[in-house]
């Protein structure tokens, strides 16, 4: 929910327009009112005057002046000056209805105007009062929400009351009561402004992303006064392989990590299932040096001296665990660890629907891959080298900060899915053992295509129904994974960086595992033939940049190329 003061100034913009509004037809009003004033006023001093023309015969020259401001063309004065009396009443008989017609023409447009001024001051003012009550029920929503959040500060400022009272000593000078319960309070406040930016932070599609996202704000200096955290990171249970596994570290400093994503340990082996084993909320361990595993080596490798550890369940489930760790000792309290396990309460629900995105669009891409398999062997082991090529290059470009975590973890995931157009071409052409004519080669240059289209409109469901789209990595690399980078590729011949670099990464992760490979039209070229061969295509069909980096993780490249060949 969005906050009350956002809210609000949206609200103010909205009130102030319609205020501006209904004050500029009543000025409006008000001038038409004072004009008409002031001729009621000058008419009546004229018809006054013009009667004297009968009574005495003449009339002042101040009202004929005054008159010819309203009737310049009436010949009074030059009457007056001939002494013509009776053209100078029959002057007045013919303007007395002028006047007052001039008076009547004023009143039916002041009326007009109040009555078209009611017509446009009525709707701002209806709007005013829907604003009055939608901000009643915004208020009154926007206190319920926070209820629930305010009842789990309630054990620890209570804590910390009972606490305050217990240890202030009696003798303590008032100003120094007020100076310590205005820090408290203080801290809590800083509580719950941590609170409100964990649930207001966007939800995205990857969950080392979103996770990241948590770890820069706990690594930030904003909230080290709360809960120090010189290293933020999420462990995740795998229940079918009893397997605990590191899964992003967030570090605060830049410094170097040893304890990496993917370090594994049964759970059993360590002595986090003593947490969950007793219902521990959270556990504290001020001197890793006291500790004797493999993990602690790592963190105290890092510099890691304290650990402040949360377990995450879901669904009275194991997901995984929280770590909040420091670099000095001793340095997390009981009541860290209550704000520890407040923040995993966010964390687990938060984290837990960006987790069910992924995996759902996991099934999802996989079975669509899985259609493929079925139609193509080659094509199904194809797509699985293709993914773990695509992620040496990714992971390269994340280290370096040029993608960001989210899109690193995109295109891991849907590298796959980089083929599945060609579930439209029919099987004479995929399954073809010889060279395919012009026109079989001309449709199977549509997959680009018909994938495109395939994950675009699954991209706009998820719009309509989601209000935000999850697929556009998926998109860009598989219409672009055959565009060459002179612009001679296709479908659409983009050059350079026109291609996404999504697409750039799946070309040469394309080509390299087709190279690799035997197909119906070649055999399988050795390992160092086809980095040669990417070699010399960088500039032309490759990005020279990206080809570089593949070659430098050659060891990388050979042991999946080792490890997974066997499936080709």
């Amino acid at each position: 929910m969005k906050s009350i003061s956002t809210y609000f100034k949206r609200q103010l913009v909205v009130t102030f327009i319609g205020f501006i509004a209904v004050a500029s037809i009543l000025m409006g009003l008000y001038y038409f009112m004072e004009d008409y004033k002031v001729l009621y006023k000058d008419t009546s001093t004229i018809f006054a005057n013009l009667n004297t023309i009968f009574t005495r015969g003449t009339i002042e020259d101040g009202a004929i002046e005054l008159l010819s401001t309203y009737i310049p063309q009436n010949k009074l004065k030059e009457f007056k000056e001939q002494g013509n009396l009776s053209a100078l009443q029959e002057e007045a008989r013919r303007l007395v209805p002028l006047l007052q017609d001039m008076r009547n023409e004023h009143l039916k447009r002041l009326l007009q105007f109040l009555e078209l001024g009611i017509l446009f001051i009525a709707p701002p003012f209806m709007l005013l009062l829907l604003q009055t009550i939608l901000s009643h029920r915004y208020i009154t929503k926007a206190i319920l929400s926070q209820k629930n959040m305010l009842l789990q500060f309630n054990e620890t400022l209570f804590t910390g009351v009972q606490s305050f009272g217990t240890t202030a000593p009696s003798v303590a000078p008032p100003y120094k009561e007020m100076q310590e319960m205005g820090t408290f309070f203080e801290r809590t406040m800083d509580i719950m402004n941590l609170v409100q930016e964990l649930l207001t932070m966007d939800l995205s599609f990857s969950t080392e992303a979103f996770i990241d996202q948590f770890g820069t704000v706990f690594c930030s200096e904003r909230y080290q006064h709360i809960l120090p955290c010189d290293r933020f990171s999420l462990a995740i249970y795998q229940s079918s392989q009893n397997l605990l596994v590191a899964f992003h570290a967030t570090v605060r400093g830049k410094k170097p990590v040893f304890l990496n994503k993917g370090f594994n340990q049964p759970l059993s082996d360590t002595s986090l299932y003593k947490i969950i084993n007793q219902g521990l909320p959270f556990r504290i361990i001020n001197n890793l040096e006291e500790r004797q595993s493999i993990s602690s080596d790592l963190l105290l490798k890092e510099g890691i001296h304290a650990n402040l550890t949360v377990p995450i369940i879901i669904n009275q489930r194991l997901f995984g665990f929280l770590f909040f760790a420091h670099r000095q000792k001793h340095v997390y309290t009981g009541e860290m660890g209550k704000v520890a396990s407040l923040v995993a309460n966010i964390v687990r629900s938060r984290f837990f629907y960006s987790y069910a995105i992924q995996k759902t669009l996991s099934v999802f891409g996989d079975g669509i891959v899985n259609i493929v398999e079925f139609k193509d062997d080659e094509t199904a082991d194809h797509t699985r080298r293709v993914s773990l090529y695509a992620e040496v290059l990714a992971d390269i470009l994340r280290e370096q900060g040029r993608i960001t975590p989210q899109k690193a973890e995109e295109i891991r995931s849907y590298a796959p899915l980089h083929d599945i157009g060609k579930i439209g071409i029919p099987d004479l052409i995929l399954l073809k053992p010889a060279k395919l004519t012009s026109e079989e080669w001309y449709l199977m240059k549509q997959h680009p295509l018909i994938g495109g289209r395939l994950i675009k409109n699954a991209n706009q469901q998820l719009i309509n129904q989601m209000g935000f789209g999850l697929l556009h990595t998926a998109y860009n690399l598989i219409i672009d994974h055959h565009e060459w980078w002179d612009g001679t590729g296709y479908p659409q011949g983009k050059r350079g960086m026109d291609i996404s670099i999504e697409g750039q990464i799946v070309a040469i992760a394309d080509v390299f595992d087709a190279l690799t490979t035997k197909r119906s039209y070649k055999p399988a070229f050795p390992f160092e033939q086809s980095l040669g061969i990417v070699q010399e295509q960088a500039g032309t069909h490759f990005n020279p940049e990206l080809v570089a980096m593949f070659l430098d993780k050659r060891e990388q490249i050979l042991k999946i190329y080792q490890e997974h060949y066997v499936l080709g």
